[in-house]
């Protein structure tokens, strides 16, 4: 089965259109400042001292290291690029001492390839690591320096990289929008479009909570006062989530669809709340608004403005408590002494986790091989073919080639038409205006932060930003721009020829785990449905912990199944995905439930036995459909009990029955599903 005409033309066109569109948020101007001087000093240094050769070891140091700087997190970003910058002076030094010697040169393209694409499964610091290290060797073993200089190239290398990481390390300091406050942005800009849209019946996407919680663990160094608020906010946000997902399954399921005047107001205050939150997190400190707003919620949370028969009562005096939390710890921001009682555990995030579960481990070893045999051919092919400057083509693979087909794909492209642009500009300055040494420094700088400021933006400019660099340093090292710009261009569209050839002809599908991922959502989702069952006997730190596994592992079968659809034009067999979407559907159903009954279990002291019943035959029902195994038909639900009935005798469901509903409701949507 061929793909799809019409998918194929789809999937060119949507790359075609990326390849100009710009991920404003992956933008980093000011961070491209700072790390653009790591690399020109030792550029100048190298100047002054008539060393030009170690001064630009000293910036391609400082240049790789610099690109590994780009992860997540404060004190983890400084561990991931302190590692790198021994990586890399070792594998640069390597690189030069077997210039030319294809045999040492393969091997280490066979091992070190082979641990860089295992690194894919320690997370993207590891991986980002292992991919410097190739790079850095490759360059090396194109200086062609004697022997007796390795020591002094090492010394440059680690110089270059050390000054990038204390420049990264100022920036952290001196940053005034941090990752954890864009973090908190999104989530309350999310929560404030939940409050005041009646038309969503989903919660804010569980991945912005997880992003925040992240941030948090390695927060900005020296802002206790600030990191103090953040967490706290943090636990607001899940709180706020939780009452707005049961107001909106009782919407859904019509009971008392009819907000009182109160309930109106109560909404209302959220928004507003949720929007004050998002205009602090962008470093707007309003206190007056914060006091006028104290003052209403303070009104709002008077008995006497709720209605007798307002079905929602309980919630909204719960979300209002919450609101005035969040007021507070805004307003304590003026006044230290407010948040004393919050404390911020020091950490530093673990930047080699495991993002793949042991079903993806085919994945992570299938990339393995082929990159580390994509690189063998290429180190073999530009000797064979005596290419000048041949060590680009390996370094084109190792930087092209991903785990994603469509990933490689579309990187190959950009990398190919990039260099063709970034050449031709490099070389027609050159040859044009025949800059000094000094114009090409500057030359070098305004190109670097270029690549520094869109590397996580747009591939395509940073593809001509980087390719710019490179001839421009070899002009600074005396060689024929003419020259370099030939061989840059046959090198790379030799290296991205054979990473994308590799890729189609030994693919690796992210999508493959998907069936598997939806199983593992499944069994986290059964234990957090049976933890509700006796949560009352239990820690909530330990509810805490498994409805947080079962958010991460959605939303890793979520990405799973967009990459699916992004992989079906490439495949000669489209991966069926349609009973998996329908899953995540109702699995999504299932969640809403979940929010909802953990907001009810902060309300009532006790559920009824049936209720505590009913959870365990979900729990076991979802358990059994996760291990695969046959599980028994779920029984015809018993009548409903009225012993907890708010509004039973006036609707016929309580709106403590609602939540149940909705849950029972999906776990016979997912049994049918299986059962197909």
């Amino acid at each position: 089965m061929r793909p799809n005409a019409t998918a194929v033309r789809t999937l060119l066109w949507r790359l075609a259109r990326s390849t100009f569109q710009v991920d404003a948020s992956g933008l980093s101007l000011r961070g491209g400042v700072f790390a653009t001087l790591g690399v020109v000093v030792p550029l100048i240094v190298g100047l002054l001292l008539h060393d030009i050769l170690l001064g630009a070891v000293g910036a391609i140091g400082a240049l790789l290291v610099g690109f590994a700087g780009f992860q997540r997190g404060y004190r983890s970003r400084l561990v991931t690029m302190s590692i790198a910058l021994v990586v890399v002076s070792v594998c640069l030094v390597a690189g030069n001492s077997i210039h030319s010697q294809l045999f040492a040169s393969a091997v280490f393209y066979l091992v070190v390839g082979s641990a860089a694409g295992a690194a894919l499964a320690l997370g993207e610091a590891a991986s980002t690591i292992g991919i410097q290290a190739l790079v850095a060797f490759a360059i090396g073993s194109g200086l062609g320096a004697p022997t007796s200089l390795s020591a002094s190239l090492a010394l440059a290398t680690a110089m270059g990289a050390l000054l990038q990481v204390i420049l990264t390390a100022i920036a952290i300091l001196s940053s005034r929008s941090p990752i954890e406050c864009r973090a908190l942005g999104q989530v309350y800009a999310s929560l404030a479009r939940y409050a005041s849209s009646t038309n969503i019946d989903r919660a804010p996407n569980p991945h912005l909570i997880s992003v925040l919680q992240d941030s948090l663990v390695d927060p900005q160094p020296f802002r206790g006062r600030r990191s103090a608020a953040l967490l706290s906010l943090t636990v607001s946000a899940a709180n706020l989530r939780s009452r707005l997902a049961m107001l909106r399954v009782s919407q859904a399921h019509g009971v008392a669809t009819e907000f009182s005047s109160s309930g109106d107001r109560v909404i209302e205050l959220t928004a507003t709340v949720c929007e004050q939150v998002v205009e602090f997190s962008r470093g707007h400190y309003r206190p007056s608004r914060y006091q006028a707003l104290k003052f209403e919620v303070e009104q709002a949370r008077d008995p006497l403005g709720f209605q007798a028969d307002d079905a929602h009562a309980e919630i909204r005096i719960q979300l209002l408590a919450d609101l005035a939390g969040i007021v507070d710890v805004l307003l304590g921001l003026k006044d230290h002494r407010q948040l004393t009682g919050i404390r911020v555990k020091r950490s530093v995030y673990n930047p080699f986790e495991r993002p793949f579960s042991s079903s993806s481990q085919s994945v992570v070893t299938r990339h393995a091989i082929r990159l580390a045999s994509a690189l063998v051919i290429a180190d073999v092919l530009v000797y064979l073919l005596g290419v000048g400057h041949g060590y680009w083509g390996p370094m084109t693979v190792a930087l092209v080639l991903r785990p994603q087909n469509v990933s490689t794909f579309q990187r190959g492209l950009f990398r190919i038409f990039g260099t063709v642009l970034g050449v031709a500009m490099a070389t027609a300055i050159v040859l044009l205006f025949a800059p000094t040494s000094l114009i090409l420094v500057v030359m070098v700088a305004v190109v670097t932060w270029a690549g520094f400021a869109t590397f996580r933006a747009n591939y395509f400019f940073y593809s001509i930003s980087i390719t710019a660099v490179v001839v421009l340093l070899f002009v600074l090292l005396g060689a024929t721009a003419s020259a370099v710009a030939i061989d840059r261009l046959v090198d790379t569209l030799l290296g991205g020829a054979i990473a994308m050839i590799v890729s189609f002809i030994a693919p690796t599908w992210i999508s493959e785990p998907l069936p598997a991922l939806v199983q593992s959502t499944m069994m986290a989702q059964a234990l957090f449905i049976e933890l509700l069952g006796t949560r009352w006997a239990t820690d909530d730190q330990h509810g805490h912990a498994l409805l947080e596994s079962a958010r991460r592992k959605r939303v890793l079968a979520i990405e799973a199944l967009n990459a699916a659809g992004h992989e079906a034009p490439l495949r000669k067999r489209p991966q069926d995905t349609n009973r998996e979407r329908q899953l995540l559907i109702q699995l999504d159903r299932s969640s809403l439930a979940l929010l909802a009954l953990q907001s009810l279990s902060a309300l009532h002291a006790n559920v009824s036995p049936y209720r505590i019943q009913e959870l365990a035959v979900l729990s076991m029902a979802m358990r059994d459909a996760a291990s695969s195994t046959k599980s028994k038909p779920l029984p015809d639900r018993a009548p409903l009990d009225g012993e907890d009935g708010v509004l039973g005798d006036k609707y016929g469901m309580s709106l403590a029955d609602l939540p149940f509903e909705l849950l029972w409701e999906a776990s016979k949507n997912i049994e049918a599903l299986l059962s197909e």
